[in-house]
Order: structure tokens, then sequence, then C-alpha cells
């Protein structure tokens, strides 16, 4: 049998999304749950394939952006609250895309790459909005 991380990680890849991810880590009870690790994949990957297809921000319920005074900054956005939260957060010092999702005691956080696939899309429409 799998271990539950795989689980995560095989169910992102059978939806076929052009992205590579990177470090992912989950709280002890999203671990147990493998139908919420398959569905935080599915999500993920049809965000990321709604952005490379439409690239708009009009889904985004929240934009926040924090600068240091070097003009590095962090830039939260966040997709859906209520049922699922899913937000993204794109670190401009080390170029890095973060997903976070959760419902209820069970979430999870992923690296998605930026230098390829849908990843980089995503990012790049973020870079837009932050860098304006």
């Amino acid at each position: 049998m799998a271990n539950n991380t795989q689980i995560f990680f095989d169910a992102f890849t059978a939806t076929g999304c052009h992205a590579y991810l990177g470090n992912a880590s989950f709280n002890n009870s999203a671990l147990r749950n493998p139908e919420f690790l398959a569905e935080a994949a599915g999500y993920l990957a049809g965000l990321l394939d709604d952005y490379r297809d439409r690239p708009t921000v009009e889904n985004w319920l929240d934009f926040q952006v924090y600068r240091n005074e070097s003009g590095e900054y962090q830039a939260e956005i966040t997709v859906t609250l209520g049922g699922p939260t899913a937000s993204f957060t794109y670190d401009s010092y080390r170029d890095r895309l973060t997903f976070d999702y959760s419902w209820a005691g069970e979430s999870l956080s992923v690296d998605v790459d930026t230098d390829a696939g849908a990843g980089a899309d995503v990012a790049q429409l973020i870079r837009d909005y932050a860098e304006a």
C-alpha cells in the first residue's frame, strides 16, 4: 500500500496537469484521509489549468502584497473560502509559489515549480499584479 503522501502526488499526476510539484507538508489528519488528499490534488490541478488557459484574476477573493525595504515581496491570493479554503503565496525573494488547501481540520501545503509548466503561468500572473 502506498503511503498517503504518495497518494497525493499520484492523484495529482493522474489529473494530467502540466505542473511540477516540490516539497509538500500535510497535517496529521490530512495524512489519514486519502480522499482529502485526492480532492486537494484535483483542486490544485484544476486551478493551475484554469490559470494557464485563462490568465485572469477575476476569481481571486483577496490579493495582498507585503513588501520589505529591499523591494522583495510576498503576495497572497485567496481563491476560495467557506468550503475548502485555497490560496497561493508567491515569495519574490525565493521565487517560490506555494499552494495551501484546507478543509475543517485537514490541511496541506505544496510548493509549485515557477520555472516550467502551469506553475510558471500562475507565478507570472501574480508577479504582473504585484509589481504593477
